[in-house]
């Protein structure tokens, strides 16, 4: 009976003799390699837009039911007083927001432009500890002078958004505009809409890396919006929202909270940032599932030129699986030679595949910069890109589970063909031609 290291052996040797079976390995090394590298960047660009996304957008958002409390923020903060975190709840801070529409009106250079706007009006302190507002702030935030009222002569100023500014072609410096909006005068069958404007300066930008929103955003102060939408004597309702921010563990899993709340705060509406931005995070998590699929497929065409090739193999050697029946080896051992051998070749696709590719992606950068000087661009230079480098999360436990799921292919096409071998006669084997 031949032992089981002669099995090993001829292993050894139909790797050295076999190169074109080395060619299916290679192909799912690249096939791996690619997959590595295609869901790493995917990963990067939806983290980076899920981190432009929560910039300006708190983790949760409460409003009252029903009609909106002149005390809405105070309102809102005591039902949620048992839910913060110094009382061993999830929320780390709240902060009030008031919002409305209006326009924006601004001259440069004697030529007027205006523009529609969504006007946000925010206690930056309090935002401070419910958003990330810094990373989204190219300059100073806007001040509370004016105020005092002094005269007339000090105004409030106001944040635009980046691509707000190139529309109303103003410089950032030195700049002023108009805020327009309506005012709500009167109560019951008297009440009535007039225009309120005031002009603002222009202190600062806003970059939230959205520039759908940022061509409509203006922040300002809360009291600043305050007087300008209900006049000097103080609005009708200090907010129209609260927001807030929860605490790290729970930032992952912000929905779990949203339920609970809703469930022991019946009074509240509560709504997370996946929620307000529906949309976009379905369309991000289709397009993942869709590349996983197809490069699933990619893998699984690769690991059956694997399994051609070791089918092949079989038809091949079929007399030579016949001489070594005749001398000993069992039909076991025939059938874990040639697992054996479509293993070893699966394996270093796999495992040459998930090294490739985490090279590549820790060097993406590197590479499209030496791409870039040798003429073979990726980013035309008359577009101004936000940027010019790739994200790129590099996820272990996803490269595992990748390699992993290949690896386990490769096995069911390696068992496949030494089913295929071991079912062989070994007379009619000896006898092929």
């Amino acid at each position: 009976m031949i032992p089981a290291m002669a099995v090993l052996t001829i292993v050894r040797r139909w790797l050295r003799t076999r190169m074109v079976a080395l060619v299916s390995a290679l192909c799912i090394a690249a096939t791996v390699a690619a997959m590595v590298l295609v869901t790493s960047v995917m990963g990067g660009f939806r983290e980076r837009i899920h981190q432009h996304i929560r910039c300006l957008e708190p983790d949760l958002c409460f409003r009252w039911r029903g009609d909106v409390p002149r005390d809405h923020f105070a309102r809102v903060s005591a039902e949620l007083k048992g839910e913060m975190s110094n009382a061993g709840g999830p929320l780390v801070a709240l902060s009030p927001r008031v919002e409305t529409v209006g326009v924006i009106l601004a001259e440069h250079r004697q030529t007027w432009r205006m523009e529609g706007v969504r006007i946000t009006g925010v206690d930056f302190a309090k935002e401070r500890a419910v958003t990330d507002l810094d990373a989204a702030l190219l300059t100073a935030e806007p001040t509370e002078t004016g105020e005092d009222l002094l005269g007339g002569r000090a105004v409030p100023g106001l944040l635009v958004g980046r691509p707000l500014l190139r529309s109303l072609s103003l410089p950032l410096q030195g700049s002023s505009a108009t805020l327009m909006t309506g005012r709500l005068v009167g109560t019951g069958a008297e009440a009535r809409f007039e225009p309120s404007n005031q002009i603002f300066d222009l202190t600062g930008l806003v970059d939230s890396g959205r520039d759908e929103l940022d061509a409509r955003r203006v922040v300002v102060s809360r009291g600043a919006l305050q007087r300008l939408r209900f006049g000097p004597e103080g609005g009708r309702t200090d907010a129209n929202s609260v927001h807030a921010r929860v605490t790290d563990p729970w930032r992952k899993d912000v929905s779990s909270v949203a339920t609970a709340l809703r469930r022991d705060h019946p009074n509240l509406e509560v709504t997370t940032w996946e929620d307000r931005n529906r949309s976009l995070v379905d369309a991000l998590a289709v397009e993942r599932q869709v590349m996983g699929i197809v490069l699933g497929f990619i893998v699984f065409f690769s690991v059956a030129l694997l399994c051609g090739l070791l089918l092949m193999m079989v038809v091949e050697k079929t007399r030579d699986i016949g001489v070594l029946r005749s001398m000993g080896l069992s039909r076991t051992r025939v059938l874990a030679l040639f697992a054996l051998y479509g293993l070893v070749l699966g394996a270093i696709g796999s495992v040459l595949g998930c090294f490739l590719g985490v090279q590549v992606v820790q060097h993406l950068n590197e590479i499209t910069g030496w791409l870039d000087s040798v003429g073979i661009g990726l980013f035309d230079s008359s577009v101004p890109y936000r940027t010019r480098e790739i994200p790129a999360v590099l996820d272990t436990g996803r490269v595992v589970l990748i390699g992993g799921f290949t690896l386990l292919l490769s096995v069911a096409a390696a068992a496949l063909a030494a089913w295929q071998a071991a079912r062989q006669d070994p007379l009619k084997a000896l006898s092929y031609e």
